[in-house]
């Protein structure tokens, strides 16, 4: 969560967001997803907290995570799952 804080204020214009998405709203957001969902596509995954909790789901075949800042692309190409593509684009 430090590193979002972090690359908010440096690039403020690059992350859509004040704070990292909370709890709250990742259920509210996964109970959104369609069951089974085979195929999703994450637009501003950000630190990658709903790509994590996507990728929880058993029934999701493939989740292609877009996201424009650099940095934080980085930190989602660390997260070790095949069914995850990560994509730099602004």
């Amino acid at each position: 969560m430090n590193e979002f804080f972090s690359i908010a204020l440096r690039d403020p214009f690059h992350v859509g967001a004040f704070a990292p998405s909370s709890r709250y709203v990742l259920r509210r957001v996964l109970r959104a997803v369609p069951s089974p969902a085979r195929r999703v596509i994450e637009l501003g995954a950000g630190d990658g907290a709903l790509t994590r909790a996507l990728l929880a789901r058993a029934d999701l075949t493939a989740l292609s995570a877009v996201e424009p800042n650099e940095r934080l692309v980085s930190s989602l190409r660390q997260i070790s799952d095949p069914r995850l593509t990560v994509h730099q684009n602004d």
